[in-house]
């Protein structure tokens, strides 16, 4: 009972710290009792709010979601304006919380979301470090240093997301005067991504399909495990499929169809001994 009572009155007195803000501090000229408004409210409300908790602004019971919402009422109020500054001083802002907010699960409810959108944020040193931080990792991943969990993160984006996510980096894109859309530089990661992965896929099952007895078939196969490998570690751009896979790939092309052909299988089963010695004597035949 006592710990309800507790949580009762704490709501109690953040509704009428706000109150005051809001209603009540409009036309107090006195400095001394403005300085002490906002002590009262960093000692009650705070100290005791976690800086992860002031990012995500879908909760009532954010103090900054509070103030912002006051700030828009009356964007005059010079102490909730300050207010705004200083809880905003709590919060640390890195590439992190870019990529959390802009690409891994963007909502209009971040922290990130408001600060490029919320015309009261435009005042404060956040919004230009967010636009800032926004377009290094632009940067970087238009020198293609992106990462395949960088791309795939992406592309696992819901439509909502997607709609939210272009809304953000649009606004860098209109901020920094860019020639490409961010969403373009990602596809063209994607497209990338995609390509290596479907020669090494289609190499591994030509490998398996036509080349069980090959003298090279453990070399294809180990190749192609530490390209894979590479792929998922490495900077997606920085991967180079080896030469002894790229050269194949026509064949591999040609011989794709064939593999998934009735007649064709049954006629390597009823004649792959003959094949394999034919193509012994003519290798015998070559060093000869």
């Amino acid at each position: 009972m006592y710990q309800y009572r507790q949580c009762y009155d704490s709501l109690v007195c953040l509704e009428l710290i706000f109150h005051v803000l809001q209603n009540g501090l409009i036309r107090v000229k006195n400095e001394y009792f403005i300085e002490k408004s906002k002590v009262k409210f960093i000692d009650t409300i705070l100290t005791s709010v976690n800086a992860d908790d002031l990012k995500c602004l879908n909760s009532s019971s954010n103090p900054l979601k509070r103030l912002i919402e006051i700030s828009n009422m009356d964007n005059q109020n010079k102490t909730v304006i300050d207010l705004i500054e200083l809880t905003l001083t709590k919060i640390p802002i890195s590439e992190n919380d870019i990529v959390e907010s802009a690409i891994k699960q963007p909502m209009k409810s971040t922290l990130i979301y408001h600060v490029l959108f919320d015309k009261c944020f435009r005042k404060f040193p956040i919004y230009e470090k967010v636009i800032e931080l926004m377009d290094t990792l632009w940067a970087r991943w238009d020198r293609k240093e992106m990462y395949a969990n960088d791309i795939m993160i992406w592309q696992k984006q819901t439509v909502e997301q997607r709609v939210v996510a272009n809304q953000m980096w649009n606004t860098i894109e209109a901020i920094k005067e860019r020639e490409q859309s961010f969403e373009v530089t990602l596809k063209l990661a994607y497209d990338e991504l995609e390509n290596k992965k479907s020669i090494l896929k289609k190499t591994r099952f030509c490998v398996n399909e036509y080349c069980q007895r090959a003298c090279d078939e453990e070399k294809l196969i180990d190749q192609i495990q530490i390209i894979e490998k590479k792929l998922m570690t490495n900077k997606v751009y920085s991967v180079v499929i080896p030469e002894c896979i790229q050269q194949i790939q026509n064949y591999i092309d040609q011989l794709i169809p064939y593999a998934k052909c009735q007649v064709w299988q049954n006629f390597l089963k009823n004649n792959e001994d003959k094949l394999i010695r034919k193509l012994v004597d003519f290798h015998n035949l070559s060093i000869e």
